[in-house]
């Protein structure tokens, strides 16, 4: 753990504007600020001490905006609120461009004197003093202040004094910076989450050709990624994935999403499931280089009711007949994807009859414990499977995930929960 930064302790030159407590005020201020996503406030409060302390009627904070590159203006004092939040236009002879290209500052009192440079405002301000905010990785943007009205002159030394108390408030102001990029970063996640919308299988009960298919799903805090895909074929039947990444957050949505879309390229022209699963692993080991594992299952539905199963890293998928016999589970697959690009896998192929029902859950739902630390297990959903045999495939899912809530005793589960169904339904 590091030590509590110190202030300066030198005094400022003889003549000098600024308190000697002021090194010691700006870093209580920067060091208790939070980082909080509202740079107009955060700037405002970084900039008052300073504008007292020099004696300036105008300031503003200039930060460089992601979205267009340019200098924006997030706080400012005395200046018209409109101008707060916007742009300033790119000139590449203006005095805030200078200064944050070359990182130098810049004392003006009066005319500028610097060949080539343009200011703004210049007849209104006496004197100027605009310096550089540097951050951790280069400079992060540009702050002014102006005097009006008869009041002393900016001196160089005065700018040599500002330049060494910034530090700590660029660094404030660089945490506000990663908040604000977090804040936006989730709100991207949030909207994604599950990627329902983007699936021809999100949440709830499908009408396919010659099958119906439910899915629940229910994600944790950190998301896991778990996203299910379908692939009509032209032949009426269909090919099913059930993905899992063993990350977790934005790697494992990235995973997904790429998995997502080489089984949409790749699942209609592959007529083996032990191969579609080849292809994906081979391409998740060379394009995500060793940070693209997962557990998947996939399942080729032929319009007859044949299916071919595999599975990659996860449970089995468990065969209920429509006629009241036991669940069966429908072993054959191999290791996950991701991690060896010479992986084998098996099929298991089966004959499903009207009324069948084949059922893929997360890892989440079978290793879901309760207060004592038992497993909701594979036992348990066979149970639930078969009292819920007769029920709509969108009730049945549900229930399940329900379920599987109540056992762990948490309202948001640790791990991201799913449940799919298909039921082979000849003529629908």
């Amino acid at each position: 753990m590091t030590d509590r930064p110190t202030p300066s302790t030198a005094s400022p030159p003889a003549g000098s504007r600024l308190p000697a407590g002021l090194s010691a005020e700006m870093l209580e201020q920067s060091l208790q600020a939070v980082p909080t996503i509202d740079l107009r406030d955060i700037g405002a409060r970084l900039m008052a001490p300073l504008v007292h302390a020099t004696g300036a009627t105008r300031a503003s904070l200039m930060l460089v905006n992601p979205d267009t590159g340019k200098l924006r203006i997030v706080a400012g004092m005395g200046l018209a609120p409109e101008l707060i939040g916007k742009d300033i236009e790119w000139r590449p002879n203006s005095i805030a461009e200078w200064v944050f290209r070359k990182r130098q500052g810049l004392v003006l009192n009066g005319a500028i004197k610097r060949e080539g440079l343009v200011g703004t405002a210049e007849g209104q301000i006496e004197s100027a003093m605009s310096v550089p905010l540097e951050g951790d990785q280069g400079p992060i943007g540009v702050l002014n202040l102006a005097c009006t009205g008869g009041a002393t002159a900016f001196r160089d030394e005065e700018m040599i004094e500002v330049c060494a108390l910034l530090p700590p408030v660029a660094a404030a102001i660089e945490r506000a910076l990663y908040a604000n990029l977090c804040s936006r970063y989730s709100d991207q996640v949030e909207v994604v989450r599950g990627l329902a919308g983007r699936t021809l299988l999100a949440p709830g009960r499908h009408e396919a050709r010659n099958f119906e298919i439910g899915l629940a799903r229910r994600s944790s805090v950190r998301e896991g990624g778990v996203l299910c895909e379908r692939v009509p074929l032209t032949n009426g039947g269909h090919v099913l994935l059930a993905m899992e990444p063993r990350s977790e957050g934005v790697d494992a949505l990235l995973t997904s999403a790429f998995t997502q879309g080489v089984f949409s390229a790749c699942a209609a022209g592959e007529r083996s499931a032990a191969g579609l699963m080849a292809r994906l692993n081979a391409e998740l080991c060379v394009r995500l280089s060793g940070r693209g594992e997962m557990a998947a299952w996939i399942g080729q539905f032929e319009p007859n009711g044949q299916l071919t199963s595999c599975a990659a890293g996860c449970s089995p998928p468990l065969w209920l007949p429509g006629d009241d016999a036991p669940a069966t589970s429908l072993p054959g697959g191999g290791p996950m994807l991701g991690a060896d690009p010479g992986a084998h896998w098996d099929e298991e192929q089966v004959r499903l009859l009207r009324g069948d029902r084949v059922t893929v859950v997360s890892t989440g739902v079978l290793g879901a414990r309760n207060v004592m630390g038992q497993p909701f297990g594979p036992a348990r959903l066979t149970e639930y499977l078969n009292e819920l045999r007769h029920r709509s495939l969108d009730t049945a899912t549900l229930e399940i995930v329900d379920a599987v809530t109540a056992w762990s005793g948490r309202p948001v589960p640790i791990d991201d929960l799913s449940v799919l169904i298909v039921r082979f339904s000849p003529g629908s």
